[in-house]
Parts: C-alpha cells; structure tokens; sequence
C-alpha cells in the first residue's frame, strides 16, 4: 500500500496523518502552543523513513479570515446600474416589519463597488463593451485609495465572459491581481456567482501566505504540498480555489462515506450533520447567497464550545453564542465561562482522549467545579453538584437528541469525529428510531480522508 500524509488546519488544532507501510501514525496539536509550521515540521521530522513526496491539506483559512476580517482591501466590478444589488440583496438580521431593517455587513462597503457602462443580455450577445476612458478612471481612482485586488462580476458573464476577460487583462497589465466571476459554475443566481468572486479575492492574499509557509516547510523535508478543493481537486495555487477549499474537508468524509446516508461528525470545533453525495449550488452566507458547490451540511444548535449560562430559574442554559479557543474551554484555556466541552471533562468524558491530555491544565477540574456550582446555589442543587452535572448532561443530550430527530431524514445515522466514541453512545440510547452506527477509530479522521488526496475528485 502507497505511504499517506495528511493534515487537516482546522480554527485551533492541527491534525496530522501518515501511513507508511501500513502502519498509521496520528497527532493533533494545539495552536495555542505551536504555530502551523512548526506543527506541521514536527509531525514529518518524527516520522520513520518513507517515500512520501506529496502532502494533502485541507483548511478552515477561508472561515477563519472572514471570522477575524483580515481579508485583503477589495473593489468589485459590476456591470452599470447595479452597483447597489448586492447590499440590497442582504438578508435583514430580523425578519420581523421594521422602517430601518438591519443588515449584516458585508466584506466589501458600498464606497468599494463601482459599475462600467458593460452590458450582456441573457443570451449573451454583447450589447456594449467597456471603454478604455472607463478603466483608466477606475485605474486612477483605485490607486488613490490603495486598492490592488479586484473582483469581477459583469451582468450574464456567465454566458458570455468576453468583458470580464478584456477588463481583467486590462487591470492585470496595470499590476493588479483580478478574480473573475464567470470562472464561477453557478448560473441561475447572479448575485451569489458576484459575492463568491468578492471572497475569492477578499482572501486570496492572507490563504497565499499561509499557504507558502506551510508549502515552504515541507519543502525542506522534500515534500510537496497539495490542497484539495470543495470537490476534491488536488491544487497548489489556483487562486479560484482558495475560498471554495474551505468546504474541502466535508467533501472528503462524503466521499469517504458515499455508502452511508447520513454522517454525524462530532468534532473538537464543531458539529455538524453531513448527508453524503447530496450536494447544494449556493452557501448561504450572513449576508448573501455565495456560489459555492458544496455537500449539504449543517451545524447543530449545540457546539463543543457553547457557553454555558446561568437562567432566571436559577439553573442553567446554553446561550446562542461559541466561546472558541482563544482564551478556550476552561479545561485548555484560561476563560473563566464553562462551556459544553468542560462539562464532558468534569463528567469524566474526556479522561481516555489521548490526543488531548496533554494541553488540560492541572487545575482546571476544581475551577470547573467551582463555576458550575455558583449555577447550582441557593437551588434544590445547592448541595448536590454531582446530581446537578448529571441532569446537564442529560438535558444536553436531549438538546441534540431532538434536533437530530429534526434533522435526519433517514432510518440510519453513522456517528464519527474525535468526540464519536464519547458522545455517540449517549445519542444512540435516545435516538431509538434510528439505526446508529459507530465507526470505529475516527478520533483523526479528517486528516485521514484528507490524506487520500485527490482519489475523491468528483
């Protein structure tokens, strides 16, 4: 059997995979105490000798720069007459009448999309080319304000690409860097083929540096790095590529698993319901349809790190937000809210995970402890912390239990993820009208579909 190397970069952990002669070899690091790079170097320098020439990569980059907005300063190029289609096209943050309904910002202000007097009708004949007066002002007005990346997206483009190419040409002759929308397969929606350009660009300059670093460090140990895209094309810098990779890691497990019809993936940042070899056109961002070809997927209500409040009752409830890892759990971090991953380490549920013994604090379990208590006080709890742990954990079970009996739409569920073997078991006595299987050793198994690199291209 061919030696494997794989590493999935996820928000806060690196994992890492390799099979060499047969023998699979797994290590998750923690980000708060290596870089990437040094990750990564430490992985390959360990291992025995091999004859890998070839590492896949899949990454959560793309998600992390919208998250933090760390993407490049963009202008968008949209045909004369639209240019405030896209931000009115914005889904309003309530859904209820309001005089001022507020919308998610976007990645791109207003001040940043300009239109040239371009046009093709939907059969795309071309009604009228962009002038080269037009280009010249937009060339002059985008230096003045620091702008060196441009997104394209021309009205019916995507039938006819002709003024995209000339007015990309033209702007890559000036020294900018241009993503163009008609490269773009979705047809029937024309604002989500525009904003997909708009984050192809938005994080094509920080994705190129990291990817460097990383293609830079295997490079010593004489390994060539290859990313996977959302359909799993094996990549190095395709730029057209760059945001879309982001959906690179679930393509992989639906690939991985095209025989089961519904996956639940419990990881260590996330959870997710996958319905393998269904697949959507359109990611329905915050603020806007994205032309994104991707597996249907969705988050659950409840994530490894939901914030764990205090109610009026006195008790305790989830509250709709994500504590994430920076500053962490309590049982990794020095955050001083719980969250559902420290309540399966007082639980004693994390005890056996391996990958992850090495980053809990010393005393974080009485810390844990003492904050959940103050939930439990002047309650019938008050004295009963054991009893008052178990009940959370039950109500959170349920929780996930009733949403899954939403969610699926099939009589089997098979279970994976680094959290599969410690929350599976749970969800499967109250899932009773559900087959749920198990998968066995799937503690690293987005490495490990990322490692079979591009044998998924669909």
């Amino acid at each position: 059997m061919q030696d494997k190397l794989g590493f999935h970069i996820g928000f806060n952990f690196v994992e890492a995979f390799a099979l060499i002669e047969n023998k699979p070899i797994e290590k998750r690091y923690f980000l708060s105490e290596f870089t990437e790079e040094a990750a990564i170097s430490d992985f390959v320098t360990n291992l025995p000798p091999h004859k890998i020439n070839t590492a896949y990569l899949t990454t959560k980059w793309p998600e992390r720069i919208l998250q933090k907005k760390i993407g490049t300063d963009i202008a968008l190029l949209v045909t004369e007459g639209f240019q405030n289609w896209p931000n009115i096209r914005q889904p309003a943050f309530d859904k209820r009448y309001r005089r001022q309904p507020e919308r998610t910002q976007s990645v791109i202000g207003g001040d940043f999309i300009f239109g040239l007097s371009e046009r093709v009708n939907a059969q795309g004949k071309i009604l009228k080319e962009p002038t080269k007066d037009e280009i010249d002002f937009l060339d002059a007005k985008l230096k003045l304000m620091g702008v060196k990346t441009i997104a394209l997206g021309f009205l019916h483009s995507n039938q006819n690409p002709k003024n995209e190419l000339l007015v990309e040409k033209e702007f890559l002759d000036r020294g900018y860097k241009v993503l163009c929308s008609h490269k773009n397969s979705t047809k029937d929606n024309e604002v989500a083929r525009w904003w997909r350009s708009v984050l192809d660009a938005y994080v094509v300059d920080v994705f190129e540096e990291q990817r460097c670093k990383i293609a830079d460090c295997l490079k010593q140990k004489n390994i060539d790095l290859k990313l996977l895209s959302n359909r799993g094309r094996a990549f190095e810098k395709e730029e057209a590529f760059y945001f879309c990779s982001n959906y690179a890691k679930t393509n992989c497990l639906s690939e991985y698993y095209s025989k089961h019809s519904q996956l639940l993936y419990l990881g260590l940042e996330d959870f997710i319901l996958i319905k393998p070899q269904k697949y959507e056109k359109i990611y329905q961002s915050s603020f806007g349809p994205v032309g994104i070809h991707h597996v249907q997927q969705e988050r659950l209500s409840l994530q490894p790190t939901q914030v764990i409040s205090p109610d009026e009752w006195k008790l305790f409830h989830y509250i709709d937000e994500e504590l994430g890892f920076e500053p962490g759990p309590m049982v990794l971090g020095k955050s001083l809210t719980p969250c559902l991953l420290d309540l399966l380490f007082v639980n004693g549920q994390l005890n056996k995970f391996e990958s992850l013994k090495d980053y809990i604090r010393p005393n974080s379990k009485s810390r844990i402890l003492e904050a959940l208590y103050t939930f439990a006080r002047e309650s019938e709890f008050e004295n009963r912390l054991d009893d008052f742990i178990e009940l959370m954990m039950d109500v959170t079970y349920k929780k996930m239990a009733i949403q899954l009996a939403k969610l699926v739409d099939s009589k089997e569920l098979t279970i994976i993820g680094p959290l599969a073997s410690i929350i599976g078991p749970e969800l499967k006595n109250r899932l009773s009208k559900v087959k749920i299987k198990m998968e066995k050793s799937t503690e690293f198994i987005d490495a490990k579909v990322t490692a079979e690199g591009d044998c998924f291209n669909g």
